[in-house]
């Protein structure tokens, strides 16, 4: 598996020479099933939001692994978190909130989110159960 699959051909060409990628997927997590819908919101929110606070070349991490009975996904960007004004919000904003309700219907009770913010970078952390 390689970050091709997370990253469309469109963004590469248009980011070209301002992204680097660090794409790292143990052996175990590639047998794991996930749904598209996980990942592909986590990549695209870190490019957008992060083209938007990071320096360039905006730095992207992928990382999954497995950890026990869990598969854990974490997707990294350089760059600040932008906080949303959910009462003001005329676009966008939406995509983490959508990720965490799929991720309560498909994990009910067995599933966790993490969003670690630093000064420079921002990383989600997804844990499901590893099947």
């Amino acid at each position: 598996m390689t970050p091709s699959w997370a990253i469309s051909t469109l963004e590469r060409a248009r980011l070209d020479g301002k992204l680097n990628i660090d794409c790292q997927i143990d052996n175990e997590a590639r047998k794991a099933l996930v749904p598209g819908i996980i990942l592909q919101p986590l990549v695209e929110n870190a490019i957008k939001y992060g083209r938007e606070t990071s320096p360039s070349p905006l730095q992207l991490r992928l990382h999954v692994f497995r950890a026990g009975p869990e598969l854990q996904m974490e997707v990294s960007n350089s760059g600040h978190w932008i906080e949303t004004d959910k009462n003001h919000r005329t676009s966008g904003g939406v995509g983490l909130e959508n990720l965490q309700r799929r991720l309560a219907l498909l994990y009910p009770g067995q599933h966790r989110m993490e969003i670690t913010r630093k000064e420079d970078s921002v990383s989600v952390r997804i844990c499901i159960p590893a099947k």
